[in-house]
């Protein structure tokens, strides 16, 4: 090849061709082990990232169901306390003093949420209001509320409730829209509705029903429910129900993970419960677990592995090292 006049590519003399045929022989080889080197490397690599995943995985997975175990045991001591059975009582306690209230219990409904202020348009919590038109009820309230307040005080909810057998729920310690509501009326699609009705349908032993952290409606929060039933003398008396803030499971899944990456949990429905400062997904949404549907301001690789615990599910994202593409 000429290029400007002279020839720039082909040697000139058979002792140059012999030399660049040398020369590429000697080539050959190298590249062939630098690349065998480099592919064994980056397997090592990614050997290793695999093997902290799992090991990520181990420990927080061990966690969780430590932490749900203690929660649950939590409910279920309340439950069975004198408090409970004779709080939610037909006879003595909150049901009791809830029909006592009206003989229509819409009309009862109407009554004690208006004299706590919940509903639209509903006026301020009014004592006096609820002295006047629920006495019983208002009696009922004043022995067993500190109770409840001092146990959520000390546990991992932050608010209960009770429903009796007729599915009424007739006393929460924090006042929301579902005090005096129906779990088979208009919320009846709802989370705690849902729960309170798998639990008051139980009749066996096993009498504690999880529902997996979700939005709810009704509060407008994103929560679990735990629900127990309640028995007296061997009778069912009604549900007592639980609610889990994210808090708790969220402490858990980012405490020490600065080596470890970045760690998602979700629940059972593919959800993000908790995430990492920064993260690419918003509370409650459902991440692109499949590599092949990974959105596409995701980092371009990202290890991803899923473990059930107990109903949630861990998603570890592991930053891989640079000699492997990742970021």
């Amino acid at each position: 090849m000429k290029i400007f006049g002279s020839d720039f590519v082909s040697p000139k003399g058979l002792h140059a061709r012999l030399l660049l045929a040398f020369i590429s022989i000697s080539l050959i080889p190298l590249l062939i082990v630098s690349a065998t080197f480099f592919y064994v490397l980056i397997r090592n690599v990614e050997g290793e990232n695999f093997a902290k995943l799992e090991f990520v995985n181990e420990a927080k997975r061990s966690e969780i169901r430590q932490y749900m175990q203690f929660a649950t045991r939590q409910a279920d001591s309340l439950s069975q306390t004198n408090i409970v059975r004779y709080s939610i009582g037909e006879f003595y306690g909150f049901s009791y003093g809830f029909r006592e209230i009206s003989t229509e219990p819409e009309e009862a409904a109407r009554i004690l949420r208006g004299a706590f202020g919940i509903g639209i348009g509903a006026k301020s919590a009014d004592r006096d209001e609820l002295i006047s038109k629920a006495l019983i009820y208002d009696n009922m309230h004043s022995q067993f509320h500190e109770e409840y307040e001092a146990f959520l005080a000390s546990s991992e909810y932050d608010n209960l409730y009770l429903v009796n057998n007729k599915g009424r729920v007739v006393y929460s310690v924090l006042k929301d829209n579902y005090l005096a509501t129906s779990i088979e009326g208009s919320i009846a699609n709802s989370p705690l509705a849902r729960v309170a009705q798998q639990t008051l349908a139980r009749d066996d032993d096993e009498s504690i029903v999880f529902g997996d952290f979700e939005f709810d409606p009704v509060t407008g929060e994103y929560v679990a429910y735990v629900g127990v039933k309640i028995r007296f003398y061997s009778r069912p008396s009604g549900a007592i129900v639980f609610r889990l803030q994210t808090d708790g499971v969220e402490r858990i899944v980012q405490s020490e993970t600065r080596e470890a990456g970045q760690i998602y949990l979700l629940s059972s429905r593919q959800q993000v419960l908790s995430q990492p400062n920064g993260g690419i997904y918003s509370i409650g949404e459902r991440p692109a677990i499949d590599r092949a549907s990974l959105p596409k301001k995701a980092p371009r690789k990202l290890s991803v592995v899923c473990l059930v615990v107990q109903r949630l599910q861990l998603l570890v994202m592991l930053r891989c090292l640079t000699v492997t593409g990742c970021w």
